[in-house]
């Protein structure tokens, strides 16, 4: 198993990401919006330091989503209708990693470290329930250039050949700041909280 062999300390893998995530975007003012399973891609770079322990990072592309259903507008006047909306938040998500493997001549490996998360842009679609039609209910949400926190992982690696391999991962990611930025109501909000099922492929270089 390459990931496991002494004769590569001190190598390069690099390799590619393929994800799902859901994130639990807590806030005092998001008790109604749902989680919703959004994707994320990129590339991965690890150094084997040891049989044990390596360093890696990633670069990637990724959303986080929320949606509010079914809500009322409008009271109880006769002109009342119900809408859904849906906010995505775009990030380049750039995570530093320690990996241990665990025990002896296997491929379960932990995973601990930090993330980076920069801020590209935010979308946030209104629908009518009754009429499919977009409209401009909801304002964009003003959000910091950065995010950042801790994350912690699991994963399996399954050896392809002695060159490559291909690893299942969970981690959860747990932000550290407000994203939203409004300078002058600090009682609104939102920390990030990512929970991602990551597929990476990787080889020996």
């Amino acid at each position: 198993m390459f990931s496991q062999d002494n004769n590569n300390s001190g190598k390069f893998k690099i390799g590619l990401n393929l994800g799902a995530n859901q994130s639990n975007l807590k806030g005092n003012t998001l008790d109604d919006y749902k989680k919703v399973i959004s994707h994320s891609f990129g590339l991965s770079a690890e150094y084997i330091i040891n049989e044990k322990f390596s360093i890696l990072s990633n670069i990637n592309y990724d959303d986080k989503a929320m949606k509010l259903e079914n809500f009322q507008v409008g009271g109880f006047s006769p002109d009342t209708y119900f809408v859904d909306n849906k906010i995505t938040f775009t990030y380049i998500n750039i995570p530093i990693i320690v990996r241990y493997n665990i025990g002896k001549n296997t491929n379960i490996f932990a995973d601990a470290g930090i993330f980076y998360n920069h801020f590209l842009q935010v979308e946030n679609e209104t629908t009518r329930i009754d009429t499919g039609e977009n409209i401009a209910l909801f304002a964009k949400p003003i959000v910091k250039k950065f995010d950042y926190g801790l994350l912690i992982g699991l994963g399996y690696k399954f050896d392809l050949s002695d060159k490559n391999c291909l690893s299942i991962i969970i981690r959860d990611e747990f932000g550290l700041p407000n994203i939203l930025d409004y300078e002058h109501n600090s009682l609104v909000s939102i920390k990030t909280n990512t929970i991602r099922l990551i597929l990476n492929w990787q080889f020996l270089i």
